[in-house]
């Protein structure tokens, strides 16, 4: 999700926690690669694209412009580089989705479990509860 130049101590923060940036590479195509194997790039770029309607959701924006639907799942996830953005799908059927998001900086950041209902291709959010992501 890395769109601007951030400063040099939040590029600290993340070779601190995450790692240097090849293997924050690295492990992030891990992610996206168990992502996709588990859940289908399909379903990812779906739930992707129902949270960049949400107007309180503040990644909403960047996934909008960035095209959920075209641009490389790196480019729109970044679990091991702040600002983070990181998918964990918790429940997946037929009717119902349930993904936690954990999101933001250091010290900053939060978690939200987000609650779709499934209709054919579309997504609806029907809840949402806060999470504390450490």
């Amino acid at each position: 999700m890395k769109e601007e130049s951030y400063p040099a101590s939040i590029e600290a923060e993340s070779n601190r926690d995450f790692g240097q940036s090849e293997e924050r590479k690295r492990k992030t195509d891990e992610y996206i690669a168990l992502l996709v194997r588990h859940y289908s790039e399909t379903l990812v770029r779906q739930v992707l694209n129902a949270l960049s309607h949400l107007p309180d959701f503040s990644p909403a924006e960047h996934l909008r412009r960035a095209g959920v639907f075209t641009a490389p799942l790196a480019s729109l996830l970044s679990p091991f580089e702040y600002p983070q953005f990181e998918l964990t799908f918790v429940h997946v059927d037929e009717q119902s989705i349930i993904v936690d998001i954990a999101e933001g900086l250091p010290e900053a950041g939060g978690g939200t479990r987000f609650y779709f209902q499934r209709r054919g291709e579309a997504l609806t959010l029907t809840n949402t509860e806060p999470l504390w992501i450490s």
